[in-house]
């Protein structure tokens, strides 16, 4: 798998425009169909979680509390169609099977 990050603020910009800035990127306000190029990812903890999570409504100025079972049936109803949905990810399963790589100069800082 490819190293997720966040989009730059241009792209958010340009398949999320309720979005000012990257610091306002929210599930909420997205709208259905969702865009082809929008991937949902949502870490299987969450998804399965009855704990609240803060989560943005359409800013980062205003926040609501949302379990995350809540947030999972959410944005499965934003999505249609074959091949789409939302992909539940261990993301600390990821992270423990596949290590980020160390770079050249960490490497030889260790070696010596």
């Amino acid at each position: 798998m490819k190293e997720l990050r966040l989009a730059s603020e241009d792209l958010i910009r340009e398949v999320l425009p309720s979005a000012a800035s990257k610091d306002d990127v929210s599930p909420l306000p997205l709208s259905t169909p969702i865009p082809s190029t929008l991937h949902l990812l949502l870490d299987s903890s969450l998804a399965s979680s009855s704990a609240e999570h803060a989560v943005h409504l359409t800013s980062s100025s205003s926040t609501i509390l949302l379990r995350g079972s809540d947030i999972k049936t959410y944005l499965e109803s934003l999505v249609s169609g074959e091949g789409s949905g939302v992909r539940i990810v261990n993301f600390q399963e990821l992270k423990s099977s596949n290590p980020a790589p160390v770079e050249e100069k960490e490497k030889e800082r260790v070696a010596a």
